[in-house]
């Protein structure tokens, strides 16, 4: 099969490798489309994860696949489905790692239903809960999104805020405006800080106040408009805007970290707070815990992937190399790559 490698930093190649390994309780999938993280993927590519990557290594956690094959013990998954979040298995001895692995041909999800069912260690199967089938109305390249909707809206629902709150929300990629809709239908008022260029878009999906990062004087534009928050939302995560905004954050705040830039040199200058805060770190989220309600929300129009994907946008896995070009120059909120 054809899968994106970084063979090492700054090298992102097209390769040949074997299909994935399927078990008992997994299913192969045909991978159809797979979102690419702007944040993940790209300091993957660049050598810049917090995390120890280990190269040549095969990119992609928002892939949706098609149910080609099943393991002897899948009960839950049939032919023909189309799930969520697969990713890759190689053999041990392979000279590639997998950064989740779902930007290839073919790929892999597991029944972990049937595994729990089995009475199996949750231990064993917590983390495929992720692998969900999708209902036969949802557009499959569309649906890439729903991993963005289901981490951001678990993070959100860990930072237990309430409806009616006021929120600043640091950015302009796909997770900002993620956290924008689930913040708006809890009828939140939104202050977002970002990209000029986004500022119609994101004044379009419901912030009420849209704050450009070229505003010299950030904290004067919030104190003209009377601004106090309960949350603030930094989805870059690189300290910039934070020092204007944490003054306006009101006492109890909180303040939730999901963007990594600066992940071990963030720092929050407590000292210009109100009062205590509440400190959210971005990597603990119960992603599957917000499927159900994602899917709801997402067909009753409470969630607009329009906002996010374009025709234009979609690129064939041989011009994925292109696709991370026009996400780096920011030309869409989210690139897909198909197969």
């Amino acid at each position: 099969m054809k899968a994106a490698v970084v063979v090492t930093p700054g090298n992102l190649e097209v390769r040949d490798l074997p299909e994935p390994i399927v078990g008992d309780y997994d299913v192969l999938c045909k991978t159809i489309a797979t979102g690419i993280c702007s944040g993940t993927d790209t300091h993957i590519i660049d050598g810049l994860h917090y995390k120890k990557i280990f190269y040549p290594t095969v990119l992609g956690h928002e892939g949706i696949g098609k149910v080609i094959g099943i393991g002897k013990k899948v009960r839950h998954i049939n032919l023909g489905d189309v799930v969520t979040r697969v990713f890759n298995v190689f053999p041990s001895d392979s000279p590639y790692s997998i950064a989740y692995g779902a930007f290839a041909e073919y790929s892999v999800a597991t029944d972990w239903q049937a595994m729990r069912d089995d009475a199996l260690p949750q231990s064993q199967w917590d983390c495929y809960r992720v692998h969900r089938v999708l209902p036969e109305w949802v557009d499959p390249v569309a649906s890439t999104m729903i991993i963005t909707w289901r981490e951001t809206l678990s993070f959100l629902t860990r930072m237990d805020v309430s409806s009616g709150q006021s929120v600043c929300i640091i950015g302009s990629g796909a997770n900002a405006m993620a956290f924008l809709e689930h913040t708006r239908n809890k009828s939140f008022r939104i202050t977002v800080i970002g990209s000029s260029l986004r500022e119609k878009l994101f004044l379009s999906a419901g912030a009420n106040l849209y704050i450009p990062y070229t505003n010299e004087n950030v904290a004067g534009t919030l104190y003209d408009n009377n601004t106090q928050f309960d949350l603030i939302i930094d989805t870059i995560g690189d300290c910039l805007n934070l020092d204007a905004v944490i003054p306006f954050l009101g006492d109890k705040g909180k303040i939730g970290l999901y963007g990594l830039n600066a992940y071990h040199e963030y720092r929050i200058p407590v000292i210009k707070a109100q009062g205590d805060i509440q400190f959210f770190n971005g990597e603990l989220y119960d992603e599957a815990s917000a499927h159900d309600v994602v899917i709801e929300q997402w067909h009753a129009g409470m969630l607009n992937h329009e906002y996010y994907i374009s025709k234009e946008y979609i690129y064939h896995l041989n011009n994925i190399s292109d696709a991370f070009v026009a996400t780096r120059e920011r030309k869409t909120l989210k690139c897909i790559v198909t197969y």
